[in-house]
């Protein structure tokens, strides 16, 4: 939107949404055009260096009508940030019910609170639920499939089973195998050297949830 309209700040700023570039939008939809003088109050740090440049980059005007549509975008920006904020909370205020769990978790090299939190989500504390690990792994879509005929097991692709826990821990488990010093780490090079990166992971992440 702002592009079209001859403002290309992006260039210039690392992230658009930071201190500078909030103070930037701000200022176009109060006044649809931004002066050097302007422009150097909405700067910060290390930008300031750089404001002949940004100013270039900054050569357009915004109509009344435009400066709306920029107001109501800005504003819906940040209504969604505010709303992430309050779930954040949520999760934060709820997460705290299972501290002991969480700091089980995050015992595991590779296991931040962000993940512990979202495997706690997703599975519970109640492992009655699940007679063994094969089950939570199978529940988990992190167990081949059986694809046996004539009495010869044939490879099979992993099961679906729940795709957020599954996808979480193969991040845990990709971030353990780049810390070379960890023994789950020499273990998952092993296996990638046999059977590829992907299974790998996958048999990376079933070790972690067993």
């Amino acid at each position: 939107f702002l592009q079209s309209s001859g403002f290309r700040f992006t260039a210039f700023l690392s992230d658009a949404f930071g201190a500078s570039g909030r103070n930037i939008i701000r200022h176009l939809m109060e006044y649809g055009n931004i002066s050097r003088e302007a422009l150097d109050r909405c700067l910060k740090t290390q930008t300031r260096k750089r404001i002949d440049e940004i100013l270039i980059a900054l050569n357009g005007s915004l109509s009344e009508h435009q400066r709306g549509f920029l107001r109501m975008i800005f504003g819906h920006l940040e209504a969604l940030e505010q709303h992430r904020h309050t779930v954040e909370d949520a999760i934060t205020k709820e997460i705290t019910k299972h501290e002991e769990a969480l700091s089980l978790l995050c015992s595991i090299p590779g296991i931040d609170v962000t993940a512990a939190a979202a495997i706690i989500a997703e599975i519970g504390t109640d492992m009655s639920a699940f007679p063994d690990s094969q089950h939570i792994c199978s529940w988990a879509g992190l167990s081949p499939g059986n694809n046996e005929s004539a009495g010869k097991r044939k490879s099979a692709h992993i099961n679906k089973g729940n795709p957020y826990l599954k996808s979480m821990l193969c991040e845990v488990g990709w971030v353990i195998s780049g810390k070379r010093s960890l023994y789950l780490s020499g273990w998952y090079w092993r296996i990638k050297q046999r059977k590829g990166a992907k299974r790998a992971t996958i048999a990376l992440a079933r070790k972690l949830l067993a």
